[in-house]
């Protein structure tokens, strides 16, 4: 990993299928948050860095318009996040559909 991950890097991630990825909430609206993104150690696969969004019209921090949601950070241990804390990862959500959409 190591001069590929330089400071303020930014790379694709992905979610692994199948990988067991810890259930999150939001905590605003408390309705489960979305997992959009992830990065894995090359050493370790249990060593990684997870981006989940909430994507909830009715969530207090939604607004499509202008881009926001509630988003949570997720380090699955300290060695994680010491090795990804400086590696953008692009957010990859969706909106929920809302009442008034068909």
């Amino acid at each position: 990993m190591g001069s590929l991950l330089n400071s303020h890097s930014q790379i694709l991630g992905r979610v692994i299928k199948g990988f067991p990825y810890p259930d999150r909430e939001c905590a605003l609206c408390s309705k489960p948050l979305q997992l959009v993104n992830a990065i894995h150690s090359d050493q370790d696969m249990h060593h990684y860095k997870a981006i989940y969004v909430c994507g909830y019209e009715d969530c207090p921090a939604f607004d499509y318009a202008d881009r926001k949601a509630y988003v949570k950070l997720y380090y699955s241990s300290e060695e994680a996040q010491i090795v990804f804390e400086d590696i953008l990862l692009p957010v990859y959500g969706r909106r929920e559909k809302g009442l008034d959409d068909d």
